[in-house]
């Protein structure tokens, strides 16, 4: 049998994306938080790490579910998680989103980087006005 290639999932959002078959735009979030650091990414997807890195990982759940149509399934596949820990992570997040203003700041700053194209949800600007406050 031929095998191609090995594909180095953390070379960029792109190979991980394909290596996991995940949705690409998770996958960006992902190398958005971490600046593409190999080690960060895989604390991000192992789900080791400190409270900042729970929140990290929380707000690309939250930023992935509400700013775009992939299901906690697809969320998943990218963060190497099943659809309940994703959906968890989600319930978390929302609390967080709620009280904590540094939590709120982390996904604002996920939303500006995403593509305008791949933003789906409708209100989104009411959402981000919340950040400011």
């Amino acid at each position: 049998m031929l095998m191609g290639p090995a594909v180095d999932r953390y070379e960029s959002a792109q190979s991980l994306a394909r290596v996991a078959s995940a949705p690409l735009v998770v996958c960006e979030l992902i190398f958005t938080v971490t600046e593409g650091d190999r080690q960060h990414i895989a604390m991000i997807r192992d789900g080791r790490g400190d409270a900042e890195t729970w929140a990290e990982r929380y707000a690309i759940i939250w930023v992935a579910r509400q700013f775009t149509h992939h299901s906690f399934p697809e969320i998943g596949r990218a963060l190497a998680s099943d659809h309940s820990s994703v959906l968890r992570g989600y319930n978390r997040a929302k609390l967080l989103y709620r009280t904590d203003r540094e939590f709120r700041a982390l996904a604002a700053n996920l939303v500006k980087h995403l593509p305008r194209r791949r933003r789906v949800q409708k209100g989104a600007r009411e959402i981000m006005e919340g950040v400011r406050r």
